[in-house]
C-alpha cells in the first residue's frame, strides 16, 4: 500500500497534523468557486486544495469539480486534478470559460 504523503498549497511536504489544521480552514481549502448555468441548471465550479497524495512526484494535491446535483450527467461528473496553486488557478478558470462558453 502506497504512503500517504501531505502537501501545502505551495508543494511542500508537511506533517498530518498540519495538513489536519489546514484542512479545517474553508479560506485555505477553496482557490476559487465560480457560478455558471449548464443546462438550465445553476451550478458551480468550485476548485479546492486536497493537499494529499499517495506520490510526491507532481501530486495531484487540487481538484476541481461541478458542485450541482440537478446538472446533466455529463457535467456533473466531470472532474479535473491539478499538481500546483498556479495550474489549479489557471484550470479553474480554463474550465469556467470552457463551460460557459459551449453553452453561449
Amino acid at each position: 500500500m502506497p504512503a500517504v504523503v501531505y502537501f501545502d498549497r505551495n508543494g511542500r511536504r508537511i506533517a498530518r497534523q498540519t495538513w489536519l489544521a489546514l484542512s479545517a480552514r474553508p479560506d485555505y481549502v477553496v482557490i476559487a468557486r465560480d457560478p455558471i448555468c449548464v443546462d438550465g441548471n445553476d451550478a458551480w465550479v468550485i476548485t479546492t486544495w486536497l493537499g494529499i497524495a499517495t506520490t510526491t512526484t507532481d501530486p495531484p494535491i487540487f481538484q476541481t469539480f461541478i458542485d450541482e446535483a440537478g446538472t446533466a450527467p455529463h457535467v456533473r461528473h466531470l472532474r479535473w486534478t491539478w499538481s500546483s496553486l498556479q495550474e489549479a488557478q489557471r484550470g479553474h478558470r480554463e474550465v469556467v470559460r470552457q463551460l460557459t462558453s459551449a453553452r453561449t
